[in-house]
């Protein structure tokens, strides 16, 4: 399991919530900004907890939010592209 926590208002990790997108951005920001290979949980504490710089805190989490931005930007552009009735009939077609 990549990573087991529960985020805001029941939403897992692991869960129908997950895309490509998603998980590659969580690792990049384990990677890039904690120095960590990956995020499976192995029940050692040398293993599972790490020290980390307010710094590395700060950036990983204005990556994330970034991302986020990015992926409501995104989404709200597909919404806009794709009309309403798009998977009707045009008028005057039989």
């Amino acid at each position: 399991m990549p990573h087991d926590f529960e985020g805001p208002a029941g939403d897992t990790a692991n869960g129908p919530t997950t895309t490509p997108r998603r998980e590659a951005a969580v690792r990049h920001v384990a990677r890039f900004h904690f120095h960590l290979t990956d995020l499976v949980t192995r029940h050692r504490d040398a293993l599972d907890f790490h020290s980390l710089p307010v710094w590395a805190i700060d950036a990983a989490l204005r990556c994330a939010y970034d991302e986020g931005v990015a992926a409501g930007v995104d989404r709200e552009r597909s919404a806009r592209s794709t009309p309403a009735n798009a998977s009707q009939e045009p008028p005057g077609t039989l």
